[in-house]
């Protein structure tokens, strides 16, 4: 069920019942994904890492050998090149990360990990897979598989979406 405050707003606004569903689904997901931040900040700090310390690191342990570039990593983490650059300097204080000019544009910037960072990270992620098992332990694999799957429709939906949006407003005059 909606709370109640939204339920009410959903009856006064006169919505559907697929409107009302459809808010139903988009507030536990943002529900779902605050108590689950919330685990993983608690999980990363144990190693004197913020999260968006961590999800670099991990970002760059994936990594081609050449590293990425700044908008690269941008992308692949869903936030601004200014808010990476303040992220990668901590890293890059702390000896994890490098920054390595691209040998062929000297404007272009490559992250890459040191090998200290390589350490760090390598040890990092088997102990928190298992922080992220443990608290999905709380669904039974095949409900877990299920809401997996469905998710992935979800987010292939919205990806088509997005891309849809973007070209139709790439059409107008």
């Amino acid at each position: 069920m909606l709370p109640i405050a939204a339920d009410q707003v959903a009856e006064k606004a006169g919505l559907s019942a697929r409107a009302k569903l459809a808010l139903q689904v988009h507030l536990r997901l943002a529900r779902c994904r605050n108590l689950m931040m919330k685990e993983m900040r608690r999980s990363v700090e144990q190693w004197n890492l913020t999260l968006p310390q961590f999800d670099v690191l991990a970002e760059l342990a994936r990594a081609p050998e050449t590293g990425f570039t700044f908008i690269e990593l941008s992308r692949l983490l869903l936030v601004t090149s200014g808010n990476l650059t303040g992220i990668i300097d901590r890293l890059e204080n702390e000896g994890l990360v490098k920054r390595v000019p691209e040998p062929t544009d000297r404007r272009v910037t490559r992250m890459m990990l040191t090998p200290r960072g390589k350490a760090v990270i390598d040890d990092i992620l088997p102990r928190h897979a298992d922080d992220v098992v443990e608290m999905l332990s709380i669904m039974p694999r095949e409900r877990l598989g299920e809401l997996n799957d469905l998710l992935g429709q979800l987010r292939d939906g919205l990806h088509r979406r997005t891309h849809q949006v973007r070209t139709a407003s790439n059409a107008r005059p």
